[in-house]
Parts: structure tokens; sequence; C-alpha cells
């Protein structure tokens, strides 16, 4: 699995991360890049323009693909989120994030989920997320985007939760119950310990992915569940 911001923002927005309009010649690169990627399965975020044509790009190697979901009726941007597979993907949803603030706010992040049936395998469900960038204080949120993105992955969690009740209810003993795995772009530095996926927040386990491919904008991470996170959510 991996995960990528691609920087495709809005043109009205007139913030581009560095990476220039989303015109056919970076489509292409993109598209290119990805085909090239050993993965079975791709979590994408601001995907908010211009997607389409990468996906059709891409469809061969994989041609199970959600993209343009959460869409804002006022400013017509979505999740931004997209998640490309080599499998069927059984069943998918998309939670919009409880809060969000500055820029983030005209778009409608979330969490996009989905079972993903891998050849004789445990069931997959991932989740991709993209969490609050910058955001102006104020008395809801002192500390601006980082209390966002603290709410954010508490309604993360609870969406998770959910899911996992929802799709899988079966024996936690059970040999077949799901590998869950969360991934996406959480804006998080390296100083914003308090906020990092922790067993207090997300009972997840983290780490780096260490992608960092430049046309596709920056390294994300990735984030794992812990082994028995599971059998807590349905005991």
């Amino acid at each position: 699995v991996a995960t990528f911001n691609i920087g495709a923002m809005p043109s009205f927005a007139g913030v581009h991360n560095n990476c220039g309009a989303m015109n056919a010649e970076r489509q292409k690169a993109i598209a290119d890049l990805i085909n090239k990627m050993d993965d079975d399965v791709i979590c994408i975020q601001e995907a908010f323009e211009g997607f389409g044509p990468i996906a059709e790009q891409v469809k061969e190697k994989f041609p199970y693909i959600l993209y343009d979901v959460g869409r804002n009726s006022q400013t017509r941007l979505g999740s931004g989120l997209a998640i490309l597979s080599r499998y069927p993907i059984k069943t998918f949803s998309y939670q919009k994030h409880p809060c969000a603030g500055g820029i983030d706010a005209l778009a409608r992040k979330g969490v996009l989920a989905a079972t993903i049936n891998l050849p004789g395998k445990r069931p997959f469900l991932l989740f991709n997320t993209h969490l609050n960038a910058g955001a102006p204080r104020s008395k809801e949120f002192p500390d601006a985007a980082h209390d966002y993105r603290r709410d954010q992955l508490i309604g993360m969690k609870n969406t998770i939760r959910e899911y996992v009740v929802q799709h899988f209810k079966k024996s936690s003993n059970d040999p077949q119950k799901p590998v869950v795995l969360g991934a996406g772009d959480l804006n998080i530095g390296p100083t914003e310990k308090s906020t990092r996926p922790n067993k207090t927040v997300l009972d997840f386990e983290w780490f780096g992915a260490n992608r960092n491919v430049a046309t596709l904008d920056k390294s994300e991470f990735y984030k794992i569940m812990s082994p028995d996170y599971y059998d807590t959510v349905t005991d």
C-alpha cells in the first residue's frame, strides 16, 4: 500500500503546493509514476481537480477506483480522497470530518473507507484520510489546526469503529477477521507529539512511509492498527 498527496488543488484556490496547475503534462507524469509502482493499493489526497484523466490512464493496472466523493454543494469541492486498487472493492463509505478550519473548510475532507478483496487472504479494511493543514485561531480552537487535527483523529476512530462493527460482526477469534489499515496525509510535524496517532487517540501503531516522489508532492505517513484493535472493537 502506498499513499500520496498529489497537490491537485482547485484553480480558484490559487494554491498548488509548489506543484503547478494540474495540466495534461502533469496528469501524465503522475499517471506514469503510478503505473510503474508495484503496490496493490494506492491512497490519494488532494485529488480535487483534474483527477479523471489520471484515473483513465491508470485503470488498466488499477481497475477499481474510488474518487470524487463528498462533494460540497456550494464550493463544488469534494473530499479530495481517492483509492486505487488492483483488487475488487467490496464495500466503501465516506464520512466527513467533524470540524475543519481555514481554507480546508472549503472542501469536505474526511475519511474514505473501503473493504478490498485480496486473493486468498483475510478481508482488508482501508481508511484513507487528509487532516487539517493551517487554520486561524479561534475561541473554540485556541491552538488552531492542532486542535482540528486532534478532533479529526478522534472522529476517524469513531468512523473506523462504526465501519468495522457494521461490516464484520463475526467473533474476534474468527481466522478471517480483517486487517485494518489507516493511511493518508496527516499534516503532523515532528513537534506535534500530542496529536500523533497513539494508543490514546486511534490505537494505531505508525511509521514514516519514506515515499518522497517530487511530482507527487511530498512524503506521507502510514498508520497501522495494533494487532488487538479488531478484538477491542468487536468484543
